[in-house]
């Protein structure tokens, strides 16, 4: 849970995800870019292990989309078939619009401000009262 503070109240930002979906069609880190107010989901979506990416900047408390990005199967191969490749067959999207992969990687960096971030499952948890007493 990320907890955001606005108007002398606790903002509490449960939407966001970090591990496996219980159905597997998720995998997803969440990571956190320390100064920068930016968290950076990254994901790989089942059955074919395709990337996304959805960039969130925190802003008075409260976590917003900034960027979204992902590689769309544009035609369906045989997934038994070994020379068959799923990112040879899409389209890579960033913010709604077609790009290359490299106008992609490239779109990505410069909204994570060139940084990779630290993954949120390896900040250590911290109570209500250590929070507070870091607010005040």
């Amino acid at each position: 849970m990320i907890v955001g503070y606005k108007d002398n109240a606790a903002v509490l930002n449960e939407e966001l995800q970090d591990g496996v979906a219980g159905a597997g069609g998720y995998r997803g880190t969440l990571y956190y870019i320390g100064g920068k107010g930016l968290l950076h989901e990254s994901m790989t979506i089942a059955p074919f292990g395709l990337p996304a990416d959805t960039v969130y900047k925190l802003r008075e408390g409260t976590v917003e989309i900034s960027d979204t990005g992902e590689f769309s199967i544009d035609s369906y191969g045989d997934p038994e078939d070994e020379e068959w490749d799923p990112l040879q067959n899409g389209t890579w999207i960033w913010n709604g619009e077609n790009v290359t992969e490299e106008q992609y990687n490239d779109m990505l960096n410069k909204a994570l401000s060139g940084e990779e971030g630290l993954p949120m499952s390896s900040i250590e948890w911290k109570s209500r009262d250590d929070i507070l007493k870091e607010l005040k």
